[in-house]
């Protein structure tokens, strides 16, 4: 409803709303932690692997670099678990927290005042139809949305570490540009 009424953005306001639906700041921790071991082992897997192709001349047996790649593989593994079982855990929490308080908020609102001025069929829509984008579709899009953010902080690192740090600016004006023509053609979207 908050976005419906601001013209279909979703400030802050409502993220910050999903963030203390799912536990708060133990989520928001937990979330970034599993979020960034997921990432930094995945990065040392792939540089690892790097590490290997580059040896030519044998200095370590295959033991030494299957097991450290191995051993990258567990525990970035391990940290993917973690992160799905956090959003997993909290998507039903959150859809209970959600559902208790509209349905409380719909049977203690003033019936000459509330259900005189709001149709049946836009408090039914919200019970199902909304609500059902909110527990079926809000979860993964946020994780699809943590996933990709990740990757590009990740990338970016990695590409800032590996060549110079002039190459940030082009980086920074490709994302510039990016968010405004997102804001200029998802106007019209509204």
């Amino acid at each position: 409803m908050m976005a419906e009424e601001s013209g279909g953005d979703a400030g802050w306001g409502l993220y910050q709303s999903y963030a203390q639906y799912n536990g708060g700041t133990i989520w928001i921790v937990g979330i970034l932690f599993s979020m960034f071991g997921w990432m930094i082992f995945n990065t040392c897997f792939n540089i690892w692997l790097s590490v290997w192709t580059e040896d030519t001349e044998g200095v370590h047996n295959e033991g030494y670099y299957v097991g450290y790649y191995a051993m990258f593989g567990v525990i970035y593994g391990v940290f993917a678990f973690f992160r799905a079982l956090v959003l997993a855990l909290s998507t039903p929490k959150m859809s209970a927290t959600i559902h208790e308080s509209m349905i409380s908020n719909l049977l203690f609102s003033p019936l000459n005042e509330f259900f005189d001025r709001v149709p049946l069929g836009r408090i039914l829509n919200r019970l199902s139809k909304d609500l059902n984008s909110v527990d079926a579709n809000l979860p993964v899009v946020f994780a699809n949305f943590l996933v990709f953010l990740f990757f590009l902080i990740c990338n970016i690192v990695v590409i800032l570490y590996c060549t110079s740090i002039w190459i940030f600016f082009p980086i920074a004006a490709f994302l510039v540009g990016i968010m405004l023509l997102k804001n200029y053609y998802m106007k019209p979207n509204r």
